[in-house]
């Protein structure tokens, strides 16, 4: 993503989950850099050319983002902890809640 600093990390996790690394972020400076990729993805237009459906032409499509939020050392010193912490938040707190929003797993 070209809005990401140079210091920050971004890796495909699965299917359709990424995971962005961050360095030396405060809690609502992470909080808030979530919100912002999630506000991009929801604003970046996708269009589908080829689709099958009753309508012609190109169809474009509305995108959302469910995002869960760990922090190193609150939520774990491995990196797996950190990871099984968000993709959680991600489920419990974002995605249950209506989904297309940011959870911070409490400290």
């Amino acid at each position: 993503m070209k809005n990401l600093d140079s210091g920050s990390l971004v890796e495909r996790y699965g299917g359709e989950e990424f995971v962005v690394v961050f360095e030396n972020l405060s809690e609502e400076e992470a909080r808030e850099n979530a919100e912002n990729i999630r506000k991009l993805i929801t604003l970046q237009p996708f269009v589908v050319h080829h689709h099958i459906g009753e309508e012609d032409g190109p169809l474009e499509v509305e995108l959302t983002a469910s995002i869960g939020v760990a922090m190193y050392p609150f939520h774990g010193v491995h990196p797996e902890e950190i990871l099984q912490k968000a993709d959680e938040e991600m489920y419990k707190g974002a995605k249950q809640r209506g989904r297309n929003r940011v959870a911070v797993v409490e400290i």
